[in-house]
């Protein structure tokens, strides 16, 4: 038996997992998303702030809002922090500089969220369909 033909047979098939749970197995860390976000507000001016707890997120929403609400020219701040890495809680405050609601601000950036997030859906189905 040659060399070329000992390292094909070696290798085995590639298998495609029939789901995403036996891909990533059972493990109590991962779930797919089942409850809704809760929002509490703990702090609230309508002229310049806005703080709240984030129930049921983190990153995946707060930074690009974060991003896009800091592109505004009306809001002077704009952060968020997770309160435990285990827990899906985090705390987000947005300061404007009086001109803009910071409810107007979080609404507008959260348009811009959802507009990138559909046209990069399009570009990508796009680019599969090749």
């Amino acid at each position: 038996m040659s060399e070329e033909e000992k390292t094909t047979e070696a290798q085995p098939e590639e298998t495609i997992p029939d789901s995403v749970e036996a891909y990533l197995g059972s493990t109590p860390w991962w779930r797919p998303r089942t409850r809704r976000i809760k929002i509490r507000i703990l702090d609230y001016d309508p002229k310049t702030r806005l703080e709240i707890e984030v129930d049921g997120e983190t990153h995946t929403l707060l930074q690009p809002l974060q991003v896009e609400l800091l592109k505004l020219p009306q809001v002077k701040f704009a952060a968020y922090r997770v309160t435990h890495p285990l827990e899906e809680k985090a705390h987000f405050i947005v300061v404007t500089d009086g001109t803009i609601d910071p409810v107007s601000a979080v609404k507008q950036a959260l348009a811009k969220v959802k507009k990138k997030l559909f046209r990069l859906k399009n570009e990508l189905i796009k680019a599969l369909k090749g």
